[in-house]
């Protein structure tokens, strides 16, 4: 998914789903990558973390990714609109 973001002509041209953000020389940025579409199209280097959890220890595993991506598979919405954020 990083490489189709960063090489998609048609993404970068939409202003409806790009917002590039730019930061200082030396800055540091991040991002939660499970519910954010990115790409780095220019810099000098990155840490990447992840970070592997039992889906018995969510508090919500109605709402992790494959959850989500499993409805949309299936046709259904993938976060119903009552979705408890931050409980």
């Amino acid at each position: 998914m990083h490489n189709h973001i960063r090489e998609s002509d048609v993404f970068h041209q939409d202003p409806e789903v790009m917002v590039e953000i730019r930061c200082k020389t030396w800055s540091r940025w991040r991002v939660f990558a499970d519910v954010a579409g990115h790409s780095c199209l220019s810099g000098e280097s990155a840490m990447i973390n992840t970070f592997m959890v039992p889906r018995t220890n969510f508090r919500h595993p109605e709402f992790s990714p494959r959850e989500v991506l499993d409805r949309y598979a299936h046709g259904k919405p993938g976060l119903p609109p009552d979705m408890p954020l931050g409980s």
